[in-house]
């Protein structure tokens, strides 16, 4: 009989701590002073994320700089590879790895 693994992904709001259901998850990315920050909230306190920032939003300007490609700063892929492995990831040895095993191994961190 072939080996089963399930994986169960939990979702807290980092402002208050609480579990939230899939549905009521939403993950916001945002950059200040050239600082990218993620955080993790609640349907309700991701709007009031927005609703807080419209503020500041609405009194700012563009900056009128070319915005830079973004790009992700250079990780171990070599590590991440392995770790997916050991943990029953299906990666190659080359190549884009996914961004669902990159998160599960900085979960795991």
């Amino acid at each position: 009989m072939a080996e089963q693994r399930i994986e169960i992904v939990r979702y807290t709001d980092d402002l208050t701590g609480d579990e939230l259901a899939e549905d009521d998850h939403e993950r916001i990315r945002f950059t200040v002073d050239g600082k990218a920050r993620v955080i993790d909230l609640s349907a309700e306190n991701a709007q009031a994320f927005r609703d807080d920032l419209a503020r500041w939003m609405d009194a700012s300007r563009p900056d009128g700089r070319k915005r830079a490609t973004t790009s992700r700063p250079k990780r171990d892929t070599a590590t991440i590879r392995a770790w997916a492995q050991a943990n029953g990831y299906d990666v190659s040895d080359r190549g884009r790895i996914p961004a669902h095993v990159e998160e599960a191994f900085d979960s795991a961190q």
